[in-house]
């Protein structure tokens, strides 16, 4: 849980959470590469709270 509370995971989080980041593909897209943003995006999109997306530069294309 301290990892949680250090660096861009709670900026990210925190953002999200209390709105000063809108829950958005291009909203993340603004944020810099790396896996704590895919990992974030990757579970948004799992649960629904974001729908999957074809534009952005973290899709995964299933090859059709």
């Amino acid at each position: 849980m301290r990892r949680l509370s250090q660096g861009i995971v709670s900026t990210v989080l925190s953002d999200l959470g209390f709105g000063r980041r809108a829950l958005t593909h291009e909203a993340l897209d603004e944020l810099p590469e790396g896996k704590v943003v895919e990992h974030i995006r990757s579970a948004l999109v799992a649960t629904g709270v974001l729908p999957p997306d074809g534009t952005s530069r973290w899709s995964v294309s299933n090859g059709t």
